[in-house]
């Protein structure tokens, strides 16, 4: 099981565009089409814009695919403010862990970012 976070903040033609401006959709849409290029053999099993406890917005992505012969389970966690997106991944065997995956879930509802 692995559980990484990345703080980003996007350009626009070499100026630096804030989260708010640009939203949540439109980055997460960026993240899905880095992914999906690097990666083989994706499976989407779900996407979703939720709220957090708080009633903040993140998006939510979760799939399956093939990486050095090794099948992964990944779900990527989109929170963005300010002026960074913060991406959190979880990631685990397709054949083990699941049970992690409703832990992590309800741990990124209670995920505050805020700056």
């Amino acid at each position: 099981m692995i559980l990484t976070f990345s703080l980003d903040q996007s350009n626009m033609f070499g100026s630096p565009m804030d989260a708010d401006e640009i939203g949540i959709a439109l980055f997460s849409a960026h993240i899905q089409d880095t992914i999906s290029e690097m990666t083989q053999n994706v499976v989407q099993v779900s996407e979703d814009f939720l709220n957090t406890a708080e009633g903040e917005p993140y998006f939510r992505w979760v799939m399956e695919h093939n990486s050095n012969g090794k099948q992964l389970h990944q779900a990527f966690y989109v929170f963005g403010s300010g002026k960074l997106f913060l991406t959190v991944m979880y990631g685990r065997p397709i054949s083990s862990g699941a049970e992690y995956d409703a832990i992590i879930d309800e741990a990124m509802k209670t995920l505050m970012f805020d700056q």
